[in-house]
């Protein structure tokens, strides 16, 4: 993410996760950023939460670890 000046002010690491959602709320100066395993809503979407795109099943006792590293630039 770039200043109005054209310096970066924000890098976004997300590692493995394909997706990225950013959303706000409107009247708010607010913005989310959130990385994502799957998707919630996928046009051709079944109805069944086993058939999202990108769900992924873990056998009992097993994890899974996903990290996001979020950098702010130093303001100058």
């Amino acid at each position: 993410m770039r200043s109005p000046q054209g310096r970066i002010a924000l890098t976004l690491e997300t590692g493995q996760q394909p997706w990225l959602a950013l959303w706000g709320v409107t009247g708010s100066d607010l913005l989310c950023i959130e990385p994502l395993a799957g998707t919630t809503d996928d046009p051709r979407f079944s109805g069944l939460v086993a058939n999202k795109r990108g769900m992924q099943s873990l056998a009992p006792g097993e994890c899974q670890l996903f990290e996001t590293r979020v950098c702010f630039a130093v303001d100058e």
